[in-house]
């Protein structure tokens, strides 16, 4: 059998180890294993789902080989629960998976107390009057509960939870922590509170804080290019940087073309600022004047990193701070943590007080870079300089963490806060 890590290795680059760890907990119900409850189940198996009990009590039939890709000829005559739950075990030998032999609407009316054992329950082409006794049984089991019919190539699907409603609408990434912003709507069908905390977002713009890097990055003393006093650019004394160590008018053509982007933008960054009362480039005019001088200072027409220095130079330009739909997030009245709360929104509290201290008024630091044109050594060293950010933003989330637990009286010693970070 081959390692977890190995086995589900593409999907754990989707939701990471704590949403496998997560599906590999759950245990779910099919009723009914016609074609569209098949193919649900199917789906978790392979994913890696911790257990599977199919309830269905009919016979494979004929017209069940051309729409069910579970059971064949030899299966005919034969418990359709039976056939699909052995197929399914095939298909991924680590999940758990029963059968029982009994028509779903019988154990709804004769055995309620059976549902409450599931995390998940997948009901399929069940009557109305059914799903409405099925919704009653799992709402007051607290279990989630989906229904599923098919109609050729139509047909619908109903979550139902005992929860308020709350719909996640947007997704902010940070290291590690995600944060899902939620939308409160009004409905008669109610959804669980959805919150991630671990997500791959499709889409995810690289965290370089070159419109505010901090002492061990930029290239001169100051924390920050707005500057109201111009007269600060000349009488702070200079720090020992990693940009600063780096000369970006070297002479020697080969190191000239391999000086990292993010060298380059902050050097030019601080040159701007300085001939222009430390503002940052605003108007579009500027902007654009600002990628010139990037490409006045090129020696050669092949030097990739001055190109990619132009390309990236909107990250200088991009806003301070923390976005308004974080905001939203953080003036949350979940925020407002008590004994009560979840993991979730103990870390949102923390991290509300890292911004508002550590931070500055910024999240904490992913700590990745992307693949530039660079020497191996400026490369290297420029990993270290942002994973050596990373690493300290997220001690001092833990500690945020750890101070709010101690004060709710919850365990704060294991391992459980920091592996969510």
């Amino acid at each position: 059998m081959a390692e977890p890590k190995v086995k589900y290795d593409r999907q754990l680059r989707i939701w990471g180890e704590q949403g496998q760890s997560a599906l590999e907990k759950s245990s779910v119900c099919l009723l009914n294993c016609g074609p569209t409850g098949s193919e649900t189940l199917k789906n978790l198996v392979l994913g890696g789902i911790g257990s599977i009990t199919v309830v269905d009590g009919s016979k494979v039939e004929l017209g069940d080989l051309g729409n069910n890709f579970m059971v064949d000829e030899s299966s005919l005559g034969e418990s359709k629960a039976k056939c699909v739950c052995a197929f399914l075990q095939e298909l991924n030998d680590a999940v758990k998976a029963k059968f029982i032999e009994e028509y779903p609407d019988k154990l709804i009316e004769t055995s309620p107390s059976f549902f409450s054992q599931f995390t998940l329950v997948i009901a399929t082409q069940l009557v109305e009057d059914k799903m409405i006794k099925l919704d009653r049984i799992c709402r007051e089991a607290d279990v989630i509960l989906i229904f599923a019919r098919s109609y050729g190539l139509t047909g619908l699907v109903r979550i139902s939870a005992k929860v308020k409603l709350r719909i996640p609408v947007f997704v902010y990434q940070l290291m590690h922590l995600t944060v899902v912003l939620y939308a409160e709507l009004n409905s008669y069908c109610d959804y669980p509170e959805h919150t991630v905390i671990e997500s791959k977002p499709d889409h995810f713009l690289d965290d370089l804080r070159l419109n505010n890097p901090w002492p061990e990055l930029k290239s001169s003393g100051i924390s920050k290019f707005e500057i109201d006093d111009i007269s600060l650019l000349h009488s702070v004394n200079a720090e020992n940087s990693f940009a600063e160590s780096i000369d970006i008018n070297v002479s020697d053509p080969v190191a000239h073309k391999h000086i990292p982007y993010v060298v380059i933008l902050l050097k030019m960054t601080t040159e701007w600022a300085q001939n222009h009362g430390g503002a940052l480039p605003s108007t579009r005019e500027e902007k654009k004047e600002f990628k010139d001088l990037l490409k006045s200072r090129m020696i050669s027409l092949d030097e990739e990193n001055y190109k990619e220095a132009a390309d990236a130079s909107f990250k200088v330009f991009a806003p301070q701070g923390i976005s308004s739909n974080l905001e939203r997030i953080l003036n949350d009245s979940c925020a407002d943590i008590s004994s009560n709360s979840s993991d979730f929104w103990v870390m949102v509290a923390a991290l509300k007080e890292f911004i508002t201290h550590e931070g500055a008024g910024e999240v904490p630091l992913d700590g990745s870079i992307p693949d530039m044109t660079s020497s191996t050594e400026h490369y290297v060293n420029l990993q270290k300089v942002y994973q050596a950010k990373a690493e300290a933003d997220v001690c001092a989330m833990e500690k945020h963490v750890r101070n709010i637990l101690k004060k709710l009286g919850r365990d704060a010693s294991g391992q459980n806060s920091k592996s969510k970070l």
